[in-house]
């Protein structure tokens, strides 16, 4: 089961003056936005296979021949994330796992199914695919750090939100994204 390119990331761009408001609705979670491009990671038989853009390109292969050991069951996986220069990808989501299409099911079961499949990871690969880091709280305040590093901003998504859309040009609804207009005006000299 191949589902890479299903959805395109957030609809709506919003502004860091309405962090606060999207923290205190109580309906979202944080995570940062990595300044890479986007990718999924086909796993079978505990390995990556492959790794494909948004576009359905293929992208550099040279890392894949580490071992993830999933365990039993968790051989076969979609995962998407943020390939980045370094050679790293800043895993976010889990859209299949052992066979099972996991876009309908809420964004906290699939992150908590992630988590799992991330701890099993070998360390030296782990490190290649860090997990994205998620938060509750302090949205405003962590953009502001985030940038202040260098970073590009923050996805925030809907609580109990499923990787569902009825668009055509794959975007969601649910998702927001906060970042600088120009994000190499934000970057420390």
């Amino acid at each position: 089961m191949t589902l890479g390119g299903i959805y395109r990331g957030p609809l709506r761009t919003i502004g860091p003056e309405q962090l606060s408001a999207c923290e205190a609705s109580g309906r979202y979670v944080a995570e940062q936005k990595f300044d890479g491009e986007w990718c999924c990671l086909s796993v079978r038989g505990g390995a990556i296979v492959s790794a494909t853009s948004r576009s359905g390109l293929d992208l550099d292969s040279a890392w894949w021949v580490s071992d993830l050991r999933l365990g039993p069951g968790l051989l076969e996986a979609e995962i998407h994330g943020e390939s980045m220069e370094c050679g790293r990808i800043h895993v976010w989501d889990l859209v299949s796992c052992g066979g099972h299409d996991l876009r309908a099911v809420p964004l906290e079961d699939r992150r908590a199914t992630l988590e799992r499949l991330h701890a099993a990871i070998l360390p030296g690969t782990r490190e290649d695919l860090p997990l994205v880091e998620r938060r509750h709280t302090g949205f405003a305040r962590w953009y502001a750090e985030i940038l202040e590093r260098g970073g590009e901003g923050l996805i925030l998504k809907a609580r109990g939100s499923s990787l569902a859309t009825g668009r055509q040009d794959g975007k969601l609804d649910h998702w927001l994204k906060c970042k600088p207009r120009s994000v190499r005006a934000h970057r420390p000299q």
